[in-house]
């Protein structure tokens, strides 16, 4: 977890002083109708917000790891089970068993 976090911190820093450099220290380059500098803040401040939400996310994520994982894996096996077995062709009808001896 320590290196994910780590990880997210250098990486998202690093894109926010890109995102910072472009849109706001090269605004005067872009058509002036693309010059809002409320979006252009946004742009250049939206590095920081997504590292925040995934260093909380990280943080939370670890006792919740045996429930989701564990419920997703379940919900994926069922509905594969379900996908393979036969299912008949009105709600009504019953299930086709598989014939064991000779058809007559």
């Amino acid at each position: 977890r320590a290196r994910l976090a780590r990880h997210l911190w250098r990486m998202c820093w690093a894109m926010w002083i890109a995102t910072g450099s472009f849109f706001l220290g090269q605004a005067d380059e872009l058509p002036e109708r693309l010059r809002v500098w409320p979006a252009l803040i946004f742009l250049a401040v939206v590095p920081l917000l997504a590292m925040l939400y995934w260093l909380v996310r990280i943080r939370i994520r670890r006792p919740l790891r045996g429930v989701t994982g564990a419920s997703l894996r379940a919900a994926a096996l069922a509905a594969r089970q379900e996908i393979l077995t036969p299912q008949p062709h009105r709600a009504d009808a019953p299930r086709v068993m598989a014939q064991t001896g000779p058809s007559v």
